[in-house]
């Protein structure tokens, strides 16, 4: 099976670069009309023709949310489970260029964070 990693290496970049640039504002509004998306129209909505179509793109986004997930707000309220980290980048707070003092969280610590997650009246906390 292919990672994802594997198939972004295969993609054709000047080919995709061409056909976005080639998009014309006729097919930005047949993407915005279609009932389903293809590539083809997802492309048409990123390309320079869709500036001018920014407006009816935020009302189809907006129909489309409403439609999937209602009227509604909801909040990701994510658990660390460690911060230990490999990776070096800048904006993150667990770089490991950072000097901090590194925790990973046992089932007791695990079970505490959840329930001040559950006690801030956040309902789910899934492990």
């Amino acid at each position: 099976m292919k990672t994802f990693t594997d198939r972004w290496r295969q993609l054709e970049w000047d080919d995709i670069r061409l056909r976005i640039n080639g998009k014309t504002a006729a097919d930005v509004e047949r993407a915005l009309n279609a009932a389903h998306l293809s590539r083809d129209d997802l492309m048409a909505l990123l390309s320079p023709a869709a500036a001018d179509y920014l407006e009816p793109m935020a009302q189809r986004a907006q129909k489309l949310t409403r439609q999937r997930f209602g009227n509604t707000v909801s909040f990701y309220v994510p658990l660390y489970l460690s911060n230990l980290c490999a990776n070096d980048c800048t904006y993150c707070g667990f770089s490991m260029s950072n000097r901090i003092k590194r925790k990973t969280l046992d089932e007791v610590d695990i079970q505490r964070e959840c329930d001040a997650i559950r006690n801030w009246a956040l309902s789910i906390c899934c492990w």
